[in-house]
């Protein structure tokens, strides 16, 4: 019985022993930053950076867009100076069939699109 629980005592000193080593590793990983862990933790710091800098290129890019809808096209993932500047009769009638008149003529007034209605008008552009 002594034996077995000096195994249990070892195998558990051990396993402190491993789970303190991984703590100090992963403590040194992110100080010396060098798989780039503090920019995955701080990403909306970072990414908020970003876009406020590129804000005035994007606008200038595509005058269609105000800056609340540029920036969530941007949080979706989507750059808002690859969208064309100017829409079409034909995109037009497409957003129209996609989303109803009443909902494109509130987007073209200034209100954002939602993520769905995104999704939903793509194929117009």
């Amino acid at each position: 019985m002594k034996i077995f629980l000096k195994i249990i005592r070892t195998f558990f000193v051990i396993l402190g022993v491993i789970f303190f080593l991984i703590i100090i590793a992963a403590v040194y990983l992110y100080q010396t930053d060098v798989y780039g862990i503090k920019t995955l933790l701080n990403y909306e710091n970072s990414s908020t950076e970003v876009n406020s800098d590129n804000d005035n290129d994007e606008q200038s890019a595509n005058p269609a867009l105000n800056t609340e809808q540029e920036e969530q096209l941007r949080d979706l993932g989507i750059d808002p100076a690859a969208l064309p500047t100017e829409i079409s009769p034909e995109m037009h009638e497409c957003f129209v069939e996609k989303l109803g008149e009443e909902r494109v003529r509130e987007i073209e007034e200034g209100d954002s699109p939602t993520p769905l209605e995104v999704i939903k008008t793509e194929p117009c552009l």
